[in-house]
């Protein structure tokens, strides 16, 4: 049976820092992008004063599409930052976040942003934020449209017991008042 692809992961180490990158290679295609179609990697790097760098960058659908992950939590810190971004190369697209979250991970909050480049149009699509309140956190999340005119197009309300987010109750649009507690 002739060999027709090879799954590769290659991991580059220098101090602390390390880049992995992964890819299948599939052999006899006429093209570059038909022979590796996507590259994933992820990435990890200390600054001078041991902040921590680490997220990843994804180039698929034939390079057509990028994805970039980063976050940042500075040394000591219970705090980082995170952006992310999706950009699609064919229909000049971009939608981006700005993220924060603390160790352990029960507050946080992301917001989300479509640029169309082609229309030079922001637009504001997305919140969540979670917050924890003594041994309970609340969960928020809406889907929105700020300009021309403001409209919700969805939102989500949720209460739950922080060690099992399982067990709680809330109300979404789509299912209305929603109870998870036994």
């Amino acid at each position: 049976m002739p060999v027709t692809v090879i799954d590769n992961k290659d991991e580059i180490l220098f101090g602390k820092n390390k880049v992995e990158i992964n890819y299948k290679y599939f052999f006899k295609r006429v093209t570059f992008k038909d022979s590796v179609p996507e590259i994933k990697t992820k990435y990890l790097f200390y600054d001078s004063k041991n902040g921590k760098y680490y997220g990843n960058l994804n180039l698929f659908n034939r390079y057509k599409n990028l994805h970039y992950d980063l976050k940042y939590r500075s040394n000591g810190s219970k705090k980082s930052f995170a952006i992310n971004l999706d950009y699609d190369f064919e229909n000049e697209f971009l939608k981006t976040g700005i993220g924060y979250d603390t160790l352990p991970k029960y507050d946080w909050a992301n917001i989300s942003f479509i640029y169309d480049i082609k229309n030079n149009m922001w637009s504001f699509t997305q919140f969540e934020i979670n917050k924890q309140l003594v041994c309970w956190s609340i969960y928020f999340k809406g889907d929105l449209k700020l300009l021309p005119e403001f409209s919700l197009k969805q939102f989500e309300v949720k209460f739950f017991i922080t060690d099992i987010p399982e067990k709680s109750f809330g109300y979404t649009e789509e299912k209305g008042v929603d109870i998870n507690i036994f």
